[in-house]
């Protein structure tokens, strides 16, 4: 199976932290964001993985190869000067994979908890069954997430029938949430143009209007996390931890999430008061309010208090700080 991982995008809602580094390389529960759509690619047979940059190529790049198994092959196609967004991104990265009937395409940031941890291989199945240039995995909207922005469109048989940014009133059609995965056949991007453009509003509702078929597969129990801003970083954060506290299948994605990347993690968590995942030996200097979630390369000066925050490895924390729903 051939996959692509959009990372090419700025963050720039989380400045200044993707000012160093970038979205897809920012720790989640101190796992790297696109360590989430990476381990379910790989439950599903993951042979070769194409990776898009922009915005700090190398820290992608870097993080990446730290996360991907040895037998993985891994190209990476980057775009100089504009970025040319999902569409134009997919044709140049689809060169690169010429032969491919159809490639799993993920979002790099797309951090989601699914019950079935083979989930891609579900849409894969689907993607087959129902001869469609590209099909897409929805779920319900996320905390946080409001219906009145738009989303997916599907009618009663699951087929998409469009895209909008806006809620649109149709009895016949209900919306749901884009998970940010989705497969897409050859005679979508072997015909696509690397002009700036993208996949869903420019390229897909097009071949739409035009009679070809685009379908789902609808995920009821899919929780998806916004990491856009800190705000939404911090509460997504907060119900992931609190996720791991109450058995659940969730729980169990989470936990081999965490298993196949931070290995030894759960000797760092904490769950009886406040809720930490960090790292041991405790820091003498530091307490904690809430929630927190540390890196074993965090270095912490004396007196720290941490409530309702992250802490990254590349933080720079002044002596005394108390840190109230931070990221950083």
């Amino acid at each position: 199976m051939i996959a692509l991982l959009f990372a090419a995008g700025r963050g720039e809602r989380l400045r200044p932290l993707t000012d160093k580094i970038a979205k897809p390389a920012i720790p989640f529960l101190n796992v790297p964001m696109m360590g989430f759509p990476l381990f379910y690619l790989e439950q599903a047979g993951l042979k070769a993985l194409l990776v898009n940059t922009h915005h700090l190529p190398q820290t992608v790049e870097t993080c990446i190869k730290g996360l991907v198994r040895w037998r993985t092959k891994l190209q990476f196609s980057h775009e100089e000067g504009t970025i040319l967004g999902s569409g134009g991104g997919l044709a140049k990265a689809s060169k690169l994979a010429a032969n491919a009937q159809d490639i799993v395409i993920a979002n790099a940031d797309a951090v989601c908890l699914f019950e079935d941890r083979e989930i891609i291989k579900r849409l894969l199945e689907t993607h087959k069954t129902t001869h469609a240039i590209a099909t897409l995995l929805l779920s319900p909207f996320p905390k946080g997430a409001k219906e009145s922005f738009g989303g997916v469109y599907t009618d009663g048989s699951g087929r998409v029938r469009k895209f909008s940014k806006t809620k649109l009133s149709d009895a016949n059609l209900a919306a749901w949430h884009f998970t940010g995965y989705m497969v897409v056949n050859q005679k979508v991007f072997s015909g696509l143009s690397e002009a700036p453009s993208n996949l869903l509003y420019d390229v897909l509702q097009k071949r739409m209007d035009q009679g070809e078929v685009v379908s789902s597969l609808i995920d009821q129990s899919a929780l998806s996390f916004e990491t856009g801003n800190s705000q939404d970083y911090l509460r997504s954060t907060k119900e992931c931890l609190e996720i791991l506290t109450e058995p659940s299948s969730q729980q169990k994605t989470l936990i081999r999430i965490l298993d196949r990347f931070t290995p030894g993690w759960w000797k760092g968590w904490r769950s009886g008061g406040p809720l930490v995942l960090g790292s041991l030996p405790w820091p003498e200097e530091l307490s904690v309010s809430e929630f927190a979630v540390f890196s074993s390369e965090t270095l912490f000066p004396e007196k720290i208090h941490l409530e309702r925050s992250v802490v990254t490895a590349q933080a720079q924390i002044e002596p005394g700080s108390h840190l109230k729903d931070k990221l950083i």
